[in-house]
């Protein structure tokens, strides 16, 4: 389980998951601490909270979700409201203004995604009730969060580790970024786009992708799904007609999350589609998602 605590607080054997400061002042993430040194170099930060998982450290082993019954953590569970709460919030303030300033906080998006990652795989009930609830004005963000959930748990059913699922989880949380340098009155529009709005419309993964190439520390796997999560692997999705084994694992599995959201989820346009209807319309078109991937969604969520 992820926990916030005090720098104060943190002692040898824990697992530290990231350092709440700016990468220039410690960078490491992702460790078991056992350094004096680098205790010293934490405490030396102008952090006030560490985050750490409290399963991977010396004095709790972790055991993999994926062999367990997906159950909730009824601790986490518990707090699953604040937690996905937080991460709206740190996925806004990361953000920001992108029409004027041009850049995305990577040190608020990195422990929102590892916070989300571990809600939605040891959580996943709470973590799907709570992604459904979305206002107006917030849905593109709780798509993203939806969306970076589901990569997660897509990325545990296929046996990654920790480290790719929160990677997935941190693709998933930017992969729509391009749409708020998007105008309000394509993004806010209650009904269907004009084909011009369209076309517009599809211009978002290129204005993602270009601005995420601008931030330091971007991986390829975040670039990739920001940019080619609308191609299809018969080669006619968008923006460079990508075909079959020119995409990647990643993007496939942001592609089916992606696309699996937006028929679940109510539109102004039309009626959510149910969990099954959805899956059986993907996996009937295999030549457009990858059968394994919606395979792997279906045992998370079906």
């Amino acid at each position: 389980m992820l926990v916030h605590i005090a720098k104060e607080q943190l002692k040898p054997g824990m697992f530290v998951e990231a350092v709440e400061c700016p990468v220039a002042e410690f960078s490491r993430r992702r460790f078991l601490l056992t350094d004096p040194s680098e205790l010293a170099a934490i405490q030396a930060t102008s952090a006030v909270k560490v985050l750490i998982n409290t399963r991977a450290g010396q004095s709790k082993p972790r055991q993999s979700a994926s062999k367990r019954v997906m159950q909730d953590d009824p601790v986490l569970a518990a707090a699953a409201p604040e937690l996905l709460q937080n991460t709206v919030t740190q996925l806004k303030e990361s953000i920001g203004d992108l029409r004027e300033n041009q850049t995305v906080d990577m040190d608020r998006i990195v422990p929102a995604a590892a916070i989300m990652q571990n809600l939605a795989v040891e959580a996943p009930n709470a973590f799907q009730q709570l992604s459904r609830m979305r206002t107006k004005n917030e849905s593109t963000f709780q798509h993203s969060i939806a969306v970076g959930g589901l990569m997660a748990q897509v990325g545990n059913k296929l046996g990654y580790d920790i480290e790719m699922q929160q990677e997935l989880a941190t693709a998933g949380l930017l992969h729509d970024i391009g749409k708020n340098l998007m105008p309000n009155s394509i993004l806010d529009k209650n009904g269907r786009l004009t084909q011009e709005e369209l076309v517009a419309m599809r211009q978002h993964p290129t204005l993602g992708y270009d601005l995420l190439l601008r931030q330091p520390e971007i991986s390829e796997i975040i670039l990739d799904v920001c940019h080619l999560h609308h191609e299809s692997l018969d080669g006619k999705g968008y923006p460079l007609g990508l075909k079959g084994r020119q995409i990647s694992m990643p993007v496939r599995i942001a592609t089916v999350c992606d696309v699996f959201d937006a028929l679940t989820s109510l539109r102004p346009y039309k009626k959510p589609w149910t969990t099954q209807d959805a899956l059986n319309w993907m996996f009937e078109r295999s030549e457009k998602f990858d059968r394994k991937v919606v395979l792997k969604l279906a045992a998370t969520v079906g």
